[in-house]
């Protein structure tokens, strides 16, 4: 295999200060190339244009969507959501109880919402999880608009779990975990028109709980984000495809569009290159190929 010179450069002075911030030059604009560099930003990453994509297709449709927020945070996707399709029913689930109680204060009066204090995941349980003082506050979301990248009461998993996204947490929390397919059937509903997932890094573990509703198509649409967390327990990217490439098609989130790729197939060095960088992806059913069109044509 032939070794380029900057592959040379970087490998013979890896411990040279130029060459490290050379390398961190690379790596972001890696990143911002596949728009690494922002899918955390509500507005800027896709999620706010997709939201808006997919209230205008229900609309031009009749349908009053059924919508579930894993990981719901403070409410900034239901809320969203509900502005654009105010008839819709979106189930929330969001299991620390500091998060949840500015949760229930920005959205209990917000149209046919279902707030749940528990998580979603592959087994159903009490689970422990670190827990940290991120400032939460109640004040309506509408008051505070500009800015989305809300965050009280933010989530570590116990290294005795998965992973850990913090090297400083302060106190361990006992929180309770559903699995979504008894949900589902416990509370009646035969189809989710919309699911985003943003567990803080347990997005894999919510979408295994849901196999049973994946592998019938009875999800329209799945949002769910991907990180490397760098640990041997870790989720891996094939993991996330190999439960949804059979029945759906996915595709990356850019700001105004969804690069949808044939997974199935082998792999390019583009598609390497993209899922190694973090960022939010979007599955749709094959059984919705009108919906499939419809976002695709928007993002001409």
């Amino acid at each position: 295999m032939r070794i380029t010179p900057l592959q040379y450069l970087i490998a013979r002075r890896h411990g040279s200060p130029a060459v490290r911030r050379l390398v961190r030059k690379l790596e972001k604009f890696c990143h911002s190339s596949y728009n690494g560099g922002r899918f955390r930003c509500f507005e800027e990453s896709g999620e706010a244009w997709l939201i808006d994509r997919l209230c205008a297709y229900w609309q031009g449709r009749e349908v009053r969507p059924v919508a579930w927020d894993v990981g719901a945070n403070v409410g900034v996707w239901a809320y969203t959501l509900l502005q654009g399709a105010p008839h819709a029913q979106v189930h929330c689930f969001e299991p620390v109880p500091s998060t949840f109680r500015t949760l229930d204060a920005n959205l209990k009066n917000t149209g046919d919402v279902r707030l749940n204090p528990f998580g979603l995941s592959d087994s159903a349980g009490p689970m422990e999880l670190w827990e940290n003082d991120a400032g939460a506050d109640t004040e309506p979301l509408f008051r505070r608009w500009t800015s989305l990248n809300l965050s009280p009461g933010k989530v570590w998993l116990d290294a005795a779990s998965r992973f850990r996204m913090d090297d400083r947490p302060e106190r361990k929390i006992q929180v309770r975990m559903e699995r979504g397919a008894d949900y589902a059937r416990d509370h009646n509903i035969p189809r989710i028109h919309a699911l985003k997932v943003d567990a803080e890094g347990m997005d894999y573990q919510a979408l295994a709980g849901m196999a049973e509703l994946i592998s019938e198509q009875r999800i329209d649409l799945i949002q769910h984000e991907w990180v490397e967390h760098g640990s041997i327990d870790s989720p891996e990217f094939k993991d996330y495809l190999r439960l949804l490439t059979g029945q759906y098609e996915v595709g990356r989130i850019y700001p105004k569009t969804i690069k949808f790729r044939d997974w199935r197939k082998a792999w390019s060095r583009e598609a390497i290159a993209e899922s190694r960088c973090d960022g939010n992806y979007v599955a749709v059913a094959r059984s919705r190929p009108e919906l499939l069109a419809h976002l695709q044509a928007e993002g001409r």
